[in-house]
């Protein structure tokens, strides 16, 4: 998990980058890279604090206090979605950068059903996630790595 929260911290920081980057223009290569890979450690951060909470739950009581840290961590995912939304990558990034966008989003609305699910202690579900999120196979997390693999191959050093 904590592999797939580098890949999609990066695309956090994109986030973050985009309080710098206007859209007056482009952003250069570099400069998008830089904030590309700043988003991502903020995102792994986010994301560590969420599946941590997640991985600490022993009882019921627990899973459904964790559905709070959950959300937020939803709420963080969609302001850096929205943030990264507003950059203006450089044109070989502009696809990538909207794919990563989806990908954020996607993954904001899987943890908030999963929220959902911990308030409601529906176990078959809590446990489906879990298995999903363990084996990197959330579309969220599919849809930011392919977007991240895109990246890499137009040159990006993306972590």
């Amino acid at each position: 998990m904590i592999r797939r929260s580098a890949a999609v911290a990066v695309v956090a920081l994109a986030v973050v980058a985009a309080s710098c980057g206007s859209r007056a223009g482009s952003l250069t290569h570099a400069q998008y890279e830089k904030q590309l890979n700043a988003a991502g450690q903020n995102l792994a951060a986010q994301l560590q604090k969420v599946f941590g909470s997640i991985g600490s739950a022993s009882s019921a009581q627990h899973v459904k206090a964790a559905a709070g840290v959950i959300r937020q961590g939803a709420q963080v995912i969609d302001g850096q979605a929205d943030s990264l939304h507003e950059l203006s990558p450089p044109k070989d990034a502009a696809s990538a950068n909207e794919k990563l966008v989806d990908g954020l989003r996607e993954l904001a609305s899987e943890l908030r059903d999963f929220a959902a699910d911990a308030e409601k202690l529906d176990v078959p579900k809590i446990q489906a996630f879990v298995k999903q999120a363990q084996a990197q196979k959330l579309p969220g997390e599919v849809a930011i790595q392919a977007a991240l693999d895109e990246l890499k191959k137009a040159g990006y050093k993306v972590s």
